[in-house]
Order: structure tokens, then C-alpha cells, then sequence
């Protein structure tokens, strides 16, 4: 009998949000915060769920519930792939599904789907052939992942060879960055 590998869940909330103009992780939807929102949504399928968090981590760790596992980002301004490294470094064995945390709203269908079945190469999910987040890196990845060098996670995938995953569910493309998409989501989701 094979054993199944474990899904670590990491969510990315290391960046500055100077676009936001406040931490990302500390808004609010129906008074619960983002990072509350993520790190449930992403107990649904993952083992562990750790949040990395960087320029606000004294913010988010402190107002996170206890039950959040918060990892600090020492070398957040060095960008996405150094957080990244980062929180590898800090998570236990296993695939990992990495997922931003201003994408709220994420089907707890499109994560089974992205999770099920044998993980061989890393997963990508597209919705109307526009690619988005989360996506899942499978294990033996990690230490390429790791390594310091000057290549995105896309260019890593695309090296790789990657398995895209078409879904019906938006929030895998959505992108809150600026105060206005904050807005305009905050509409749609209460219409």
C-alpha cells in the first residue's frame, strides 16, 4: 500500500502592500480577515497550514489566531522567491500548495481537484485559459525551489513541465493589489 504524501499549505503574505496601503492579511470580509479566511480555506485539503509573513509580520502574527502557524520572512524585500525559500525551509516534507493571500473565495472543489490523484509534476490552475493561484509543487521540487538562483517559479515550472488543472472558479485569477480591486471585489462579493 502506498503512503500518501502530505499537503503543506503555505500562504504567501509577505510583501509590503504599498499598493494596498495596509497589510493585505489584516482585511477584513464579513469582519474575518484575509489570512483567517486563507489559512481555513486551505485546511480543507492541507495537512499544515503555514502563512509567510515579511514586512507586516509583526502586525499579522499578532493579530492572527493562535491556531495560525506565522513564519517570518526575513529577506521579504528580496521578493516572492525569497519568501518563498523561505517558508520551504520552515515547512515539514510533503507537496506544497502555495496560494497568495488576497485571493479570497477560492472553491473548496477547485483545491480537491487541484490535490487529488498521483502529484508527479507541479500543478497549475487555469480558469478560461487565463492561469492563477494557488498552485501545488510536488515535493521532489523543493530543493530546486530552494536553490539561489535568479528564476521565478514560473520559469521553474516551465522548465520542469508543469500539469494545468481548468477550472470553473474566477477566484483563481483574482488579484487584489490596489485599493480599487479591494473595493470592486467587496461589491461583487456582497451583490
Amino acid at each position: 500500500m502506498e503512503l500518501k504524501t502530505p499537503i503543506c499549505g503555505l500562504v504567501l503574505s509577505a510583501g509590503e502592500s504599498q499598493r494596498m496601503g495596509q497589510p493585505k492579511a489584516l482585511l477584513t470580509v464579513q469582519d474575518t480577515p484575509l489570512i483567517v479566511k486563507a489559512v481555513s480555506t486551505l485546511d480543507q485539503v492541507c495537512d499544515v497550514v503555514v502563512v509567510a509573513a515579511g514586512r507586516h509580520y509583526q502586525q499579522i502574527n499578532e493579530s492572527s489566531q493562535a491556531r495560525i502557524a506565522v513564519h517570518r520572512v526575513v529577506d521579504w524585500r528580496h521578493g516572492m522567491r525569497a519568501s518563498l525559500r523561505s517558508a520551504l525551509n520552515a515547512l515539514p516534507g510533503g507537496h506544497i500548495l502555495v496560494c497568495h493571500i488576497d485571493q479570497p473565495g477560492i472553491k473548496q472543489g477547485t483545491l480537491e481537484r487541484l490535490c487529488s490523484g498521483h502529484i508527479n509534476r507541479p500543478r497549475v490552475l487555469t480558469y478560461r485559459g487565463r492561469t492563477g493561484h494557488p498552485v501545488l509543487v510536488p515535493d521532489w521540487l523543493r530543493p530546486v525551489i530552494i536553490r539561489h538562483d535568479r528564476r521565478s517559479l514560473r520559469q521553474i515550472f516551465n522548465h520542469v513541465g508543469f500539469e494545468k488543472i481548468d477550472v470553473d472558479d474566477v477566484a483563481i485569477t483574482r488579484n487584489l493589489n490596489r485599493r480599487e480591486d479591494w473595493k470592486r471585489f467587496l461589491f461583487e462579493f456582497r451583490s
